[in-house]
């Protein structure tokens, strides 16, 4: 509807890989130098991915 992708199909492995990096770095590097209560941890990274794998196997079978 804001015309940000091209079609409205599932989205692609690329697209879902570049979600995780971008936030990945945000939440995980960035973010921890502007609050100082927020802690980069690695293992959040790991959790990211293992929900976006889990995300892009559902979208890809079509399901949702």
């Amino acid at each position: 509807r804001i015309g940000v992708r091209t079609t409205d199909d599932q989205p692609h492995w690329r697209e879902i890989a570049m979600h995780v990096a971008v936030w990945s770095i945000a939440a995980e590097a960035v973010m921890p130098h502007f609050a100082t209560h927020a802690t980069g941890d690695w293992r959040d990274v790991i959790a990211y991915a293992v929900g976006a794998v889990g995300a892009g196997c559902w979208w890809q079978a079509g399901i949702a």
